[in-house]
């Protein structure tokens, strides 16, 4: 009986070891518990973060594409707005040409105006001339009738050459008249 009493000793033993190990699986199960329960609580934080995040990556990517849409679009109004520029330059050229050839033309023109303003001077000028002389050869012409003592022959060829400096001051006169009018 003593061995039974020191079965039932060690038995007692073991059972308050195992009880012992028991409660002490217990505790590590708890912490266990605990811990699985702040790694479950750290695993859906960093879920959240990690949705949170791809929320951002998405409006970041979405944010991308119409950033890039949006150069395409300034890229083509760059490229029409240097077209119409270029386009623009031609037009202006082709203007400034324009007005290059009016000045030259005004400027020619107004040397012709010059010159022509110089011939009606010599026209009048001879006009005046002429004028005079035909008042000189009708003066001349009374002279002429009033005066008997010259004989008609002299008067014949004093009017002929007085006939012939008119003719050729008329012909002067018709050919800057010509000259004139021609400009």
């Amino acid at each position: 009986m003593e061995n039974i009493a020191e079965l039932a000793k060690l038995l007692d033993m073991e059972k308050n070891d195992l009880a012992h190990k028991y409660n002490e699986l217990i505790d590590d199960h708890s912490g266990i518990q605990g811990e699985y329960g702040s790694l479950e609580e750290k695993h859906n934080a960093l879920q959240d973060e990690h949705n949170r995040l791809q929320v951002e990556v998405d409006d970041t990517v979405s944010l991308a594409d119409r950033l890039n849409s949006e150069k395409e679009l300034v890229h083509n109004k760059y490229k029409k707005l240097k077209r119409y520029h270029t386009n623009m330059h031609g037009e202006y050229t082709g203007l400034y040409n324009q007005y290059t050839d009016l000045h030259d033309n005004h400027t020619r023109l107004e040397g012709e105006n010059t010159q022509l303003k110089e011939e009606l001077e010599k026209i009048n000028e001879l006009s005046h001339r002429l004028a005079q002389e035909k008042n000189a050869l009708a003066s001349q012409h009374q002279e002429l009738q009033v005066s008997s003592d010259e004989s008609l022959q002299d008067v014949t060829n004093h009017l002929q050459r007085q006939k012939t400096e008119i003719d050729e001051l008329r012909e002067e006169y018709e050919a800057l008249h010509e000259n004139h009018s021609r400009m």
